[in-house]
Order: structure tokens, then C-alpha cells, then sequence
């Protein structure tokens, strides 16, 4: 098999049925990157030569009439960053093999579908940043069930779980040299954050042990291109690094659309003590944010009204232990800061029983799509639980599950009830032990009696 990249290279015969129910071959070569099949009238498809496609990134079905697809021969794509099977007739898929596909960052399903994946990656659903969102976007849980992995997953499976090979006396035995640099003595932490519509990236190199580390290289592997791009190179250097010191070379990049969102993966490379070229991957960090990217946008409610009456629209309910009343106020501090204009809220108690709705407007920075939310908030007015239905409406409806997982999680939260901003850890450790606390940006004091009734 050639694997040099030459034109004389392999293509892959794929087969599938069309609207008129004939068989039809679509050809790809064995080193394309890319498979487009958008609306062309598919109704069933074999991905089984697929399998073959190691440097395949990106698969569009979007807008066809499949009613089912087996995914398990792209458990071997093993350079997957994007599936895209919206606007399709799938009522369930077992998303099972898309757990061996460890640079998977975006998998797109329609609302509604059912998800199944084998009970035995239940513990491993957090480390996928592909999967872990994937049943807020589709408002389904995955449902775990046994028996899914095929004979060849399951191996593979086993195979990444099988401890290492316990040392021999004799291997005991022998003495470590003790001038040799131990790698896990340097220490790689990586964070970000979106400031001024631009996301800077941060990559921290801490020399934590006895010798001076040389050519120190981070190098930015892969970022979600698709609605970003880096600013400047995607490789840095540092001369040196000396013992129990650290640098922290920063990668900017702008957005490029109002919904950013995938996975950003990047590499240290240095050279120890004893000239030996070191290599380390950096924890993937998983970007995602919608809100970050809005700014406010002012109208009236009767003009919001019509402006909503076209748009794209979802919604998720969730139970808070929190007074519907307090949730309220939060709602009002949390959406001016995740930049919605608040177009209008209302709050009545009738019968012990609160009921709010409170609702807010803006449009993206970069292409000026409109998104709208609404919540509404009900429960006992003195009591500590409360039901929260979360409406989003936009004219892209890919800005709404991120966005209403943002509200959401934002409602829920510990904010401070005069500016809406996060409190952190120990803030609300003492909070809860009934101890006031200023809030840090605001320097409102803040008490227990605040948040409970």
C-alpha cells in the first residue's frame, strides 16, 4: 500500500442508495482529509472502507435522508475532528465507536436522536471533548447499555486498560542513575480565555527539577479553523528555562464567527541536561462560547416580539435547589453580564407560588446574528426549589445549545446578587458557614441570607 501521498494513490470505493433507490459509488482517495456528501439525496450508506482513511478529518452527511448509519468502521480515523450528520431521519445511533477517536472535536446529530453507547465507556465519556457535550446539543442522555462493542473495540478497549508489566527482581534491582532528568519533573498546565473578542491561549513550562531545560518549543497542533484563526505563529521558543523557574508563552486567537467551539491541542518539545530531546502533549483544551462573543442589543418589546417570531428555537428545563425568588435576581445580574440586553421581566406571587420570566436580547460581534433567551422561573415562594425553563431563539440555530448551556449553568451558580459575577470556591465555602464576604469587583458585602430562604 502506498502511503507516500502520490497521485498514483489507492481511491476508496464507498456505495450508497439514493432517493431512487439505486446503488451509486462515490470515490475518495486513501489520503483525503475531507468527505462531503451534503444533500445528495443518500438514504443508506457503507462507511466500512473508511476504515482505511487514517488521515481523514472531517465527514459531512448533513441534509440527507439516512435513517441509520453504523459507525463503527470510523473507530479507526484516528485524525477525526468533525462529524456532521444533521438534517438527516437518525432516531438513534450507537455512538460507541467515536470513543477510540481521541481528536474528535465536534459530532453534530439532530435534536431529539437517541443515544447509545456501551456501558464499559461510561467512565471515559469526560475525557472525550467530542462526546461530553454531545446530550446537551441533542437534549438526550446517552443511554449506557451492554453488549455494544464489537469483538475488535472491545479488544482494543482491554488493550488501553492493561497495567504495565510488574518489574522483575533482578530489574529491581538496578540502580537509577541519579544525575538522569526525571521528564515528569517538568509540569505542563495550559489555560484560556476570551478578552476583547480575541482568545489568548497560555501555555505554562515549569522546570521543577535540578537542571537547566534548553529550546523549549510549544507548538500549537491543531485549533478549531473553522470559526478561529491564531494570530501570530503557531510555535514559540525559549531559550532556556532554569531549575524552579517557569515561562508562559501566549497564542491569540480571533474568532471568526459568533460560536466558538472545538478542541485546541498542542505539544512541549525541550532538550535536557544530558542533550536528549524531550516530548510532552499538553492537556487538550476544550473551547466553547457563545456569549463571549455578543454585545447587547436594545429594542422594544413589541419590535423583539416580531423579530423573534421567525427564529430558530430550543429549550431545556432543570430543577434547582434554589429560591425561585433569589434565582430570579440572579437571572437578572447573570444576563447584562453574558451581554444580553434585558428586554423586559416580570415576577408575581399568587398562592405561595412565584412565578418570574425575564427576557433578553443581542447579536453577534462577528456576522450579527440575532439570539434571544427567555426564562422562566417558577416555585414555592419559600421554599429552596425551583423549576427553570431555559428558551433559546436565534437566526443560527448552531449558537443556541451553547448558549443555553452558558445561561443555564450560569443560573445555577454563585454569583454576587449586586454585579452577577462569579464567586469563587472559598467565597462560597464561607458563605455557606454563614460568614460574610465582599465580593471582589463590586465590594458588596455578601451573606447566607442573600441566596436562602
Amino acid at each position: 500500500m502506498n502511503w507516500s501521498g502520490s497521485k498514483e494513490m489507492v481511491n476508496v470505493i464507498i456505495n450508497y442508495t439514493g432517493k431512487l433507490g439505486s446503488v451509486f459509488t462515490q470515490g475518495i482517495r486513501m489520503d483525503a482529509k475531507e468527505l462531503y456528501m451534503w444533500r445528495m439525496g443518500v438514504t443508506s450508506i457503507d462507511l466500512a472502507p473508511l476504515s482505511d482513511c487514517h488521515l481523514l478529518q472531517k465527514i459531512n452527511l448533513s441534509g440527507n435522508n439516512l435513517k441509520e448509519v453504523n459507525l463503527a468502521p470510523l473507530s479507526h480515523c484516528s485524525n477525526l475532528n468533525l462529524l456532521n450528520l444533521r438534517n438527516n431521519d437518525i432516531k438513534q445511533v450507537d455512538i460507541s465507536p467515536l470513543f477510540f477517536l481521541l481528536n474528535l472535536g465536534e459530532v453534530e446529530l439532530d435534536d431529539g436522536v437517541k443515544l447509545l453507547a456501551d456501558s464499559k465507556l461510561e467512565s471515559v465519556l469526560p475525557q472525550r471533548a467530542g462526546l461530553k457535550y454531545l446530550p446537551y446539543r441533542t437534549g438526550q442522555k446517552i443511554q449506557w447499555k451492554d453488549g455494544l462493542l464489537s469483538p475488535d473495540l472491545l479488544s482494543r478497549l482491554e488493550q488501553s486498560r492493561t497495567p504495565q508489566t510488574k518489574p522483575t527482581p533482578q530489574q529491581s534491582m538496578i540502580k537509577k542513575d541519579p544525575g538522569k532528568i526525571p521528564t515528569d519533573g517538568v509540569k505542563i498546565l495550559r489555560g484560556g480565555e476570551i478578552v476583547g473578542g480575541k482568545f489568548e491561549y497560555k501555555v505554562k513550562i515549569s522546570n521543577e527539577t535540578k537542571f537547566v531545560i534548553n529550546n523549549v518549543t510549544v507548538t500549537v497542533v491543531a485549533y478549531p479553523q473553522d470559526c478561529m484563526n491564531i494570530s501570530d505563529s503557531s510555535m514559540k521558543t525559549i531559550s532556556r528555562i532554569e531549575p524552579a523557574g517557569f515561562r508562559s508563552p501566549q497564542f491569540i486567537f480571533a474568532p471568526t464567527k459568533d460560536c466558538v467551539e472545538g478542541q485546541l491541542l498542542a505539544s512541549v518539545s525541550y532538550v535536557d541536561h544530558e542533550n536528549n530531546l524531550q516530548m510532552k502533549s499538553v492537556e487538550p483544551y476544550i473551547i466553547r462560547s457563545v456569549c463571549d462573543l455578543l454585545k447587547p442589543l436594545e429594542k422594544t418589546p413589541q419590535v423583539f416580539e416580531k423579530l423573534i417570531i421567525d427564529m430558530e428555537s430550543t429549550s431545556e428545563k432543570v430543577s434547582l435547589d434554589w429560591n425561585p425568588e433569589i434565582i430570579f435576581t440572579k437571572a437578572q445580574k447573570l444576563l447584562p453580564m453574558k451581554n444580553f440586553h434585558v428586554i423586559d421581566s416580570d415576577q408575581r406571587t399568587i398562592g405561595g407560588h412565584f412565578t418570574g420570566t425575564i427576557r433578553g436580547f443581542a447579536e453577534g460581534k462577528y456576522t450579527g446574528k440575532k439570539v434571544a433567551v427567555q426564562a422562566l422561573i417558577s416555585g414555592p415562594i419559600d421554599g429552596n426549589q425551583a423549576d427553570v425553563v431555559i428558551e433559546g431563539m436565534g437566526e443560527d440555530i448552531a449558537m443556541l445549545p451553547t448558549t443555553l448551556e452558558e445561561i443555564s449553568a450560569g443560573i445555577g451558580s454563585w454569583i454576587c446578587m449586586n454585579c452577577g459575577a462569579a464567586i469563587d470556591v472559598d467565597g462560597v465555602s464561607k458563605i455557606k458557614q454563614q460568614e460574610p464576604i465582599s465580593c471582589q469587583y463590586c465590594r458588596q458585602t455578601l451573606t447566607i441570607e442573600l441566596y436562602r430562604k
